[in-house]
């Protein structure tokens, strides 16, 4: 019986299938996954010993070989290993995973993959030197050079030098994540698709803006660019930079300091494609104190480099008439995400959504986007979401804020922790020829004080906000364009029934909760 078992447990198959889906088939029914970058070490053993003929499909499938992980530790057994893997691919070209430690034995080893390395990240675990030949790879089309990261040094390493023999003419990806850009630009290619600049620490001895946007320009062909932390100081940027043109980008990252960062963003010419893919982030950061810098004006000049490239400045093709879904600027992080919608997916909801650290700021924005000259721009928003970071840091003399009558199709308006904001919209009611939002239906508030009011630029009713409130509703409803619903939250100073009475009857539905916990709601049926 046991002999029987035993042979049952080792079945006959017979199968046209190719090696590689039966390959496949087994990594997936292992949990290990299909991607090759994956795979482990144990489970290209587990394979190779499940039966006598799936060990034979394992062997004679050299696709299975072709990603090698050697840490060179000196290792006899992880060197026959390896040894096996080379001789199993065939001539396939390789991903290797090599840490360039260990005896001479080690470093032969990886010498021997290099010819048919087309795929190859370095993790070094020391600041030595590497040794000599280590780039030595004619096919290699992606290189990755990464910090190991049980070592958390935040130094930049060393970075191996390109012979003459192996100019490397068909790299297309470089990822080089703890060099300085010094040590970097060797290796820029004409033949670039893909770019990562990620040192851990900003270079003392960085490049210039114009050094970057030129070594760009001389590649045309990059599909996905990411760059951080390569600015250490604040430097003014002058007329005359080039443009850089990037017809094939698809993928846009920017990580570093706040003017570098603008300027750099401002100079790329790209496809409206990018934008319309949600596939970029600019995030502005502030490396240091800059005490003869106006970060406030920066800010705006970040905020209106985004506006430009909506209004087609530095596009490459057409642009939608109406691309805005989202856009996000928060003064805090310097940060800026957009996203966009086609004229052609009317599914989409279309919004913006503005946030800053106080409302300054906020104001300062809105009057850069009021004024751009694209008004369809603003014509095309829908929604629109002002919020502050900072709810208590308010300016004693808040901006009027005018100009809003070119939202012509907003629907629905959200305001929050930005009094001097809400308060300058209700007061522009009783002053406007021409109401702003014609096709606002809904009105949000957020942290609210219905007994204040704020100090602003310009001369306006200074009642308490509950009366200036009511009284744009009642102008609103007046003129046929009436609110349909009305939501305040964080209320302060709401006196119940009698506020209720004074709001309830210009808006549709109205809802109120109060901090401390009341609430109260109205639906008028007309």
């Amino acid at each position: 019986m046991e002999s029987h078992l035993a042979v049952a447990r080792l079945p006959r198959i017979q199968s046209d299938i190719p090696p590689e889906i039966l390959s496949q088939i087994f990594i997936l029914t292992t949990g290990e996954g299909w991607q090759w970058h994956r795979w482990s070490r144990n489970s290209l053993i587990a394979l190779t010993h499940v039966c006598k003929y799936w060990r034979s499909v394992a062997t004679q499938t050299p696709f299975l070989w072709r990603y090698i992980i050697f840490r060179g530790d000196d290792d006899e057994e992880k060197r026959q290993f390896v040894e096996a893997q080379l001789a199993r691919s065939a001539q396939l070209p390789l991903l290797c995973v090599v840490g360039l430690v260990g005896s001479d034995a080690d470093h032969a080893l990886v010498r021997s993959m290099l010819p048919r390395a087309e795929d190859l990240l370095i993790q070094p675990s020391t600041e030595d030197p590497l040794p000599s030949g280590t780039l030595d790879a004619p096919m290699l089309k992606a290189l990755t050079f990464a910090e190991d990261i049980s070592r958390w040094n935040t130094s930049a390493l060393p970075i191996p030098h390109i012979s003459p023999l192996y100019p490397l003419p068909h790299l297309q990806s470089l990822d080089l994540s703890c060099a300085w850009y010094r040590d970097m630009s060797p290796f820029f290619r004409p033949t670039m698709r893909s770019l990562r600049i990620l040192p851990t620490t900003p270079d003392p001895l960085g490049p210039s803006v114009i050094d970057v946007l030129n070594a760009l320009s001389g590649m045309p062909l990059l599909e996905r660019l990411e760059i951080s932390y390569m600015f250490d100081t604040y430097r003014p940027f002058f007329q005359g930079l080039p443009v850089v043109q990037l017809p094939h980008l698809q993928e846009l990252d920017i990580h570093d300091e706040l003017y570098a960062s603008v300027t750099i963003f401002d100079h790329l010419a790209f496809p409206i494609s990018l934008l319309l893919a949600h596939e970029w982030d600019v995030d502005f950061h502030d490396n240091g104190n800059f005490p003869d810098r106006d970060d406030a004006d920066l800010t705006a000049k970040a905020f209106v480099s985004i506006l430009d490239k909506l209004s087609g400045h530095h596009i490459i093709g057409d642009v939608p008439p109406f691309p805005i879904v989202r856009l996000t600027v928060r003064r805090a992080l310097f940060q800026a995400l957009l996203q966009v919608q086609s004229p052609d997916e009317p599914e989409n909801i279309d919004f913006t959504y503005l946030s800053s650290y106080d409302e300054a700021d906020m104001a300062e924005l809105l009057r850069r986007l009021l004024s751009m000259s694209q008004k369809q721009f603003l014509a095309g928003i829908r929604l629109l979401f002002l919020s502050a970071e900072d709810c208590w840091d308010h300016s004693h003399h808040l901006p009027f804020v005018t100009g809003f009558t070119e939202f012509t199709r907003l629907e629905i308006l959200s305001i929050s922790h930005l009094p001097g904001i809400w308060h300058s919209l209700a007061s522009r009611h009783e002053q406007a020829s021409r109401l702003p939002f014609p096709n606002l239906r809904a009105l949000h508030l957020e942290w609210v004080d219905m007994r204040g009011f704020y100090p602003i630029e310009e001369p306006v009713q200074q009642d308490d906000f509950i009366l200036i409130l009511s009284n744009m509703l009642r102008i609103r409803q007046k003129a046929g364009l009436e609110l349909n619903h009305l939501r305040m939250q964080g209320v302060a100073g709401f006196a119940g029934a009698d506020d209720m009475e004074m709001l309830g009857g210009y808006v549709g539905d109205l809802h109120v909760q109060c901090r401390d916990g009341e609430r109260y709601s109205s639906c008028r049926r007309s």
